[in-house]
């Protein structure tokens, strides 16, 4: 598949605290996908990018984040058409140099293939070893945490993923359009899945070869999307005879679908601040 890249001088390339790196450490690119097939806030079809978080657009949040992270020593933005002109805008001051990328549109059902497979592609070009596929909906996930999931790669894990406990009761309703209660999940085996994804350059090599994802279940949108993301890493993951690594979360990382999911992660995160002066 052919991946075009944005026309000079709007693509940019950042390579962040190089100089920090730990001698173990090997290149590790940050790959950020902003086209509207990955970041749209419910209810309405509004551009994720359009919104702000704590005053800050969510894309110059994110990009602020990652060029702050010594683990992360390259980020590359990835965007389609209708979302160009306000990534363009986010690349100022620190990001100045960041690479902006035109991400083909792909049909439905296939974007996370695409993406996965396009960000080995990058990889390779750039020298790195290790991918983190981080997305806009998880804005306020801390350095500390991106550069948790890097170390994990570091140490022989292919597949890595940040998630937190689920504390709210869960149930499974009946399909049948009756409404009822069919059973109980157990909620201590349930976590919420947050980003980045972190992926070893070979295991993404191994995304081409798996069988296609089915997308035509009862999920559309950003949901069919959540879903391929966890079907593809296991499949990697197994594919390569390994699990998904999973590691402790942070409650200001929750995912951000909705306004309502905005103004709670706002509210963790300056919780989270206050405690940390104490």
């Amino acid at each position: 598949m052919a991946h075009e890249a944005l026309p000079t001088p709007a693509v940019r390339h950042l390579r962040c605290a190089e100089q920090n790196r730990g001698p173990g450490l090997s290149g590790t690119l940050a790959v950020v996908p902003c086209s509207s097939a990955f970041n749209h806030l419910r209810p309405g079809s509004r551009p994720f990018t359009s919104s702000a978080l704590r005053g800050r657009n969510v894309v110059a949040h994110t990009l602020s984040t990652l060029a702050g992270c010594p683990s992360v020593t390259d980020i590359n933005v990835l965007t389609d058409e209708r979302s160009r002109g306000e990534i363009e805008e986010c690349l100022t001051g620190s990001l100045i140099g960041t690479r902006v990328l035109l991400l083909p549109t792909v049909p439905p059902g296939t974007e996370v293939r695409s993406l996965l497979a396009h960000s080995a592609h990058l990889a390779a070009e750039q020298g790195c070893t290790n991918v983190l596929v981080h997305r806009l909906t998880h804005a306020l996930t801390s350095a500390r945490l991106i550069g948790s999931v890097a170390e994990a790669l570091e140490s022989d894990n292919d597949v890595v993923v940040p998630a937190i406990p689920v504390v709210d009761s869960i149930k499974v309703v009946r399909d049948d359009g009756t409404g009822l209660i069919s059973d109980a999940v157990d909620r201590d085996l349930v976590r919420t899945l947050q980003s980045p994804w972190g992926f070893s350059v070979e295991a993404l090599r191994l995304v081409e070869d798996l069988p296609p994802v089915r997308t035509d279940g009862p999920w559309s949108g950003a949901t069919s999307v959540r879903q391929s993301f966890v079907a593809l890493a296991h499949g990697i993951a197994k594919h390569m005879g390994r699990e998904v690594t999973v590691l402790p979360g942070e409650m200001q990382a929750i995912p951000m679908i909705s306004l309502v999911d905005m103004i709670r992660a706002e509210i963790f995160h300056e919780g989270s601040a206050a405690f940390r002066k104490l």
